[in-house]
């Protein structure tokens, strides 16, 4: 058995994890994650990657090493023993992080506080291991600059916009990230650090009692349009060990795979008839959050979301089988990454609030926003945002918390005015065209 101190040390019982959370996600505090990998876990760690592309043709696994992970902030340091990590991505971000020419590059990590590794499912480590959280969570997502942000934080910034907007996002914000291999560091970088969107977030955010039983949550990728499901393999589990990534990937409730909700979802949306879509609408789809999240997206000017791409969002189904909608990966933001796909504007900048892609059809958001109503409270939450939240000033005011703590180490550059005055009249210049049509 586990002496007492072994015990401690291993769960970190002896902290509060709300406490611990609250600091973690404070954009005040200076934040710093050092990873220590033994060289054998290092060397597993990236030879994991190039056996999984050998069979595969990609680096998408899922496997995790044990490390063990030192965190400062606020005066303390605690100290996380026996921690796993793995990468995080898709097929263009995702590569192991020694090169071939042993080059050290930045890539996006997961931890996961509760993995059990191998050990036997009757040993103490393996019980103290499984249900163990620190920080009050189970994981954390670590990403980093992969777009060449100049403010290194505009996706930061973009779930802020998401937060004072009301619509529910995984908390994040921006830490120092460092790996040791046997004690001599290889890699410094800013990075981003994010809450995991899994049950504990559902119960956190999504629930007003929290309870064990959650609602169905599914990961969408592109092309998940939304069009009625025909075609059964786009639902289902991801499961990395076979390479099977459908479109929709349901992560709660895996034992259970009618996906009836979704289903449905995805039929009435499509209703012909009027009156019946908007009944379905008002009673299975949180629209209020809906239209604020379609106002956020198009001020922060993401061309990979559900609005111009079939991509990066989740849809949470609670018990009743009502939707909410939650947009996330926003590396993609505010002139900074991928300028967008075909038909498109550049950066989205020129876009007309409603147009967001030459004959691209989103037939969630086409939906909601065929009504009247709808429309004006669209256009009524887009005027609020561009004269309260949606301003240069008030970027360069949040930009300024991070450069302050981690400007004098990274080179930080706020570049983001532009871009946000440009945003702010096309957005006038729409609500002008559509309020005097």
């Amino acid at each position: 058995a586990l002496i007492e101190q072994q015990e401690e040390a291993l769960t970190l019982e002896n902290r509060d994890g709300l406490r611990d959370f609250e600091i973690l996600f404070d954009h005040t505090v200076d934040h710093t994650f050092t990873i220590h990998f033994s060289s054998d876990a290092w060397n597993q760690f990236n030879q994991n990657m190039y056996d999984h592309y050998d069979i595969y043709g990609n680096y998408r696994t899922n496997e995790y090493e044990s490390v063990d992970v030192t965190y400062v902030a606020d005066g303390e340091t605690i100290e996380i023993q026996e921690v796993g990590i793995r990468s995080k991505g898709n097929i263009f971000s995702r590569k192991p992080p020694l090169t071939p020419t042993n080059d050290i590059r930045p890539i996006h990590y997961v931890l996961k506080f509760n993995e059990t590794f191998d050990y036997e499912s009757d040993s103490d480590y393996y019980d103290l291991l499984k249900t163990r959280e620190v920080f009050n969570l189970e994981k954390l997502i670590f990403k980093f600059n992969n777009q060449q942000d100049k403010s290194y934080i505009n996706e930061v910034y973009s779930y802020e916009l998401f937060e004072q907007a009301g619509v529910p996002l995984p908390n994040i914000t921006m830490t120092r990230f460092i790996i040791e291999v046997e004690g001599v560091e290889v890699m410094r970088e800013l990075y981003s650090v994010q809450e995991f969107m899994d049950e504990e977030f559902i119960r956190r955010r999504l629930q007003e009692t929290p309870k064990d039983e959650v609602g169905d949550l599914y990961k969408v990728v592109w092309p998940g349009d939304l069009r009625p499901i025909v075609d059964t393999s786009k639902i289902g589990v991801r499961t990395w060990e076979t390479n099977t990534i459908p479109t929709y990937g349901k992560e709660t409730n895996q034992d259970d795979l009618t996906h009836e909700e979704l289903r449905l979802f995805t039929q009435e949306i499509a209703s012909n008839d009027p009156a019946k879509r908007r009944e379905f609408l008002e009673e299975y789809l949180t629209i209020n959050q809906f239209i604020s999240a379609t106002a956020v997206s198009l001020l922060t000017g993401n061309p990979d979301d559900y609005r111009t791409n079939y991509n990066n969002y989740y849809l949470y189904f609670d018990e009743s089988g009502r939707a909410t909608y939650i947009p996330y990966d926003y590396d993609n933001s505010m002139g900074a990454g991928w300028a967008g796909p075909e038909g498109s504007h550049p950066y989205t900048l020129g876009n007309d609030i409603y147009t967001w892609r030459e004959g691209f059809e989103a037939p969630l958001t086409d939906a909601v926003l065929s009504y009247e109503d709808y429309q004006k409270a669209y256009e009524s939450v887009l005027l609020t945002y561009i004269e309260t939240i949606y301003t240069p000033e008030a970027f360069n005011e949040f930009f300024l918390i991070f450069d302050e703590l981690y400007g004098d180490e990274f080179v930080m550059i706020n570049d983001k005015t532009e871009f946000i005055l440009q945003k702010i009249d096309d957005v006038k210049s729409g609500l002008v065209h559509y309020q005097t049509d």
